[in-house]
């Protein structure tokens, strides 16, 4: 399995764009950008939605959860990409949904003070340990494909019809996904932490005048919070 480049940051790309008070500058101050932090990531990968933090940013309880059901959304498409899932029904898509929800329910990061820069803009340090499940299921990927094809060797696919196979080919991808599922979600009472790290998020002005993360920071943060081996 390699590891890709990671996608969450795109839907974050609107998301992020929020107006504050003061937006235009005088009136933005550290602690807004420390609260903005803090509030983006806490609806992003824990689904909690703070009302100040809303009221701050313009958006309704409704909105913010849209954008952490998308969120979700994405890292199930990742899961899928990372993992080779060829098929995947509707409910195993919202398995591997739910199961990010759980995964990303054990996040342990802290954000740090924001320091106002001399460009005006905010530097948020947050700090972190990175999730483990999927060192975890690396260690035994190795294993669960012995197993799992061992399951197929006594199937005569050279008999087969062409209308056979393909139904045969279709329930191979439909046990795999469910087992990789299975595998993945066997780690959840398990799950634990690489060693702390930290990444610096920056609080910047876009051409409008609103306060946004910047992708950059928030895209490192975002690929180091869970391990892909």
């Amino acid at each position: 399995m390699n590891k890709i480049k990671r996608l969450a940051a795109i839907f974050m790309a609107v998301a992020m764009i929020a107006a504050l008070a003061g937006c235009s500058g005088g009136g933005y101050t550290a602690d807004d950008a420390t609260s903005q932090v803090r509030g983006n990531l806490d609806e992003i990968y824990l689904g909690k939605f703070d009302p100040d933090y809303m009221e701050s940013v313009g958006i309704t309880e409704e909105e913010a959860e849209k954008t952490y059901l998308d969120g979700m959304d994405v890292e199930a498409d990742y899961f899928i990409r990372y993992y080779g899932l060829e098929t995947v029904s509707d409910e195993q898509r919202q398995e591997i949904i739910d199961l990010h929800k759980e995964i990303y329910s054990n996040a342990d990061y802290e954000v740090q003070p924001a320091v106002k820069q001399s460009d005006g803009t905010f530097a948020v340090k947050v700090v972190f340990r990175p999730l483990d499940i999927h060192v975890q299921v690396d260690e035994e990927w190795d294993d669960f494909l012995n197993n799992f094809w061992a399951q197929y060797d006594s199937v005569d696919v050279d008999s087969m019809t062409d209308e056979d196979y393909a139904a045969f080919e279709q329930q191979l991808y439909n046990d795999y996904t469910e087992q990789v599922i299975d595998l993945v979600s066997s780690k959840l009472p398990t799950i634990g932490y690489g060693d702390e790290t930290s990444t610096v998020i920056q609080i910047v002005q876009d051409e409008d005048g609103y306060y946004v993360m910047d992708q950059n920071g928030f895209g490192q943060f975002d690929g180091l919070l869970i391990t892909y081996p």
